[in-house]
């Protein structure tokens, strides 16, 4: 990355197209998506609707030395984020394994913020914080925050 201070950090602050990802929006958003949630099954031991997201988090340096082909890998990572999307309010919980198979529910694993639920990745070279927002949208109408 080379927009980053003496310690190696990025400073998010700065304008987009001063950033390290230049191609992310004002928001900094990296990935967007729609799933289909009336397909989701509600589990019969607690009739609650939940959903996993598995997020795979890789950082790579490039060599670009020589012919440049080859990358060193400074994290990599998979995480799990659990939403239970009939909990009212509707509640997210981050897992770095796969625990969300016994019914997990991690408290502060995740941290509420007006647009959504944020969460902290970090490995040896590497810390971020990222968000996850999640909206309803009905088949009529305007998309609506998912947390009530």
């Amino acid at each position: 990355m080379r927009a980053a201070d003496a310690a190696g950090d990025v400073n998010f602050s700065e304008a987009s197209g001063a950033l390290a990802f230049p191609w992310a929006d004002d928001r900094k958003l990296i990935w967007e998506g729609s799933l289909d949630t009336s397909q989701v099954i509600p589990d019969p031991s607690t009739n609650e609707r939940d959903m996993v997201f598995r997020l795979d988090f890789y950082v790579g340096e490039r060599d670009t030395f020589g012919i440049g082909f080859s990358d060193n890998v400074v994290f990599r990572k998979q995480y799990y984020l659990r939403t239970l999307i009939d909990a009212d309010p509707p509640q997210l919980y981050m897992m770095p394994n796969e625990s969300f198979m016994q019914d997990a529910k991690p408290a502060g694993t995740t941290v509420q913020v007006p647009d959504g639920w944020q969460f902290d990745v970090q490995g040896t070279g590497f810390t971020g914080t990222f968000q996850v927002e999640l909206d309803r949208v009905p088949e009529d109408g305007a998309p609506m925050p998912l947390r009530r």
